[in-house]
């Protein structure tokens, strides 16, 4: 793997093999990675992402020699399925240690069975995955007990497992953030349902072979390229060489910024803002809390997605900045407190880095599923969503200002390194509290 000079500091985030004798290989997180285990220590697993889906079946072959797929050998294929899944995509398989660094053990066939039987899961029970889902988020940390940090559940209803024939169940992947994104978490699943329907020869997998797949932490991986002059963000400097205005934030506001948003103008005589649920005089972050800073919202129409992109297109806004500005506008609606006109709504808004920001071979998704998640500011105006003066159209006024934004900071240079270097402010800012 490439590195230019000044990357020579970084070099503890390639993978490297154990120097304590057992069979492992080790390399450091990157800022960006130890932030997200923070995140995940202080919400108490709610920054763990999850994904789910139900799975039709239908045999492929109705010859009376073909078996039926019973809950025992969904169980069977499914281990294996994630055996072939870690050949992929070996740090299914990692683990975090102490928080700033990861451990990949390098292990025999029958050692890899044994982990895939240890976190593959079968539950019976109804509601499907969104009902696992919302339990998981509150009883199941991880990293487990075992240190494992990526599980798959398979989840069938109790009168479907004493069938002898399923015709659908349900799947949840439940992984740790600083291990992959939501890009990432994709690839993987669907990588295991591949796996499932169509196994690899036993023939083809060679274990010890997987780990030429360990691949680096995102900040080596970016274009060698310096960050565009004359274009820079809230996040690109030290909390210190702020402007006077967001110099208000204190490091507490600041660490809070990424998960929500802060308020500038007058912040000082201010609260924090957010959803209910975020708000420190509400509901603080305590482990009795866990899981429930997770809000979330199933729409059941399955025409809605499409209606909402056709009209973003017709409003020139994508998705992204109509959601942020749909969170904004859910904010300020919400707010005990309405923001003055002046007052501006700063929040974290996730993009990929894989789009353009890293180098060409590892921006295609199906090779790099590792955390590569830049969060920039964005800057709204709170006057945007203030109805009472006629102005109904604040929602798409305010999708386009954020549209406006990322078209800047899709341009910039250095993301990835930049994004690095904001996650150790944060990093530093949590140290020093």
């Amino acid at each position: 793997m490439p590195h230019s000079p000044s990357d020579l500091e970084n070099l503890g985030y390639t993978w490297v093999k154990s120097n304590n004798g057992s069979h492992a290989m080790v390399r450091q997180l990157s800022h960006l990675e130890r932030m997200f285990a923070i995140f995940n220590q202080h919400m108490y697993g709610s920054n763990c992402p999850f994904l789910g889906a139900n799975i039709s079946l239908q045999r492929r072959d109705h010859s009376l020699e073909s078996e039926p797929l019973n809950i025992l050998q969904l169980q069977t294929r499914a281990i294996q399925a994630f055996c072939q899944t870690r050949w992929k995509y070996p740090t299914v398989a990692a683990r975090i240690v102490d928080g700033d660094k990861a451990s990949y053990g390098v292990e025999s066939r029958e050692r890899v069975e044994k982990w895939a039987e240890r976190t593959v899961v079968t539950v019976c029970q109804e509601g499907g995955w969104l009902a696992l889902r919302e339990r998981l988020s509150r009883e199941s940390p991880l990293p487990t007990p075992d240190g494992d940090c990526c599980l798959f559940y398979l989840i069938v209803r109790p009168d479907a497992s004493v069938q002898p024939e399923l015709g659908e169940f349900d799947i949840l992947m439940h992984t740790h953030h600083s291990l992959t994104d939501g890009s990432g978490i994709r690839v993987i699943l669907n990588e295991f349902l591949q796996r499932l329907a169509d196994p690899l020869p036993n023939s083809a997998i060679i274990w010890g072979e997987e780990t030429q797949r360990l691949l680096p932490a995102s900040v080596l991986l970016g274009k060698i390229e310096e960050t565009e002059s004359g274009i820079a963000t809230v996040m690109s400097s030290a909390p210190g060489e702020r402007s006077e205005t967001l110099n208000k934030v204190n490091h507490q506001q600041y660490i809070i910024l990424y998960s929500v948003m802060w308020l500038t103008h007058d912040s000082s005589s201010k609260p924090m803002v957010g959803l209910p649920v975020y708000r420190p005089n509400i509901l603080g972050l305590m482990p009795e809390h866990r899981g429930t800073l997770l809000v979330s919202h199933t729409f059941e129409d399955p025409n809605f997605l499409p209606r909402l992109l056709a009209i973003g297109r017709k409003q020139g806004v994508k998705l992204t900045g109509i959601l942020h500005a749909a969170m904004l506008k859910a904010v300020y609606e919400s707010s005990d407190i309405k923001p003055d006109p002046e007052d501006v709504y700063h929040s974290g808004s996730p993009m990929d880095l894989r789009n353009g920001h890293l180098m060409s071979e590892y921006c295609d998704r199906t090779i790099y599923v590792n955390s590569a998640v830049a969060i920039q500011m964005m800057h709204v105006p709170c006057n945007l969503f203030q109805t009472e003066q006629g102005n109904e159209d604040g929602l798409w006024k305010a999708a386009a200002c954020i549209s406006n934004q990322w078209e800047t900071i899709r341009k910039k240079k250095g993301l990835a390194k930049e994004v690095d270097s904001d996650a150790k402010i944060l990093i530093e800012a949590v140290a020093n509290r």
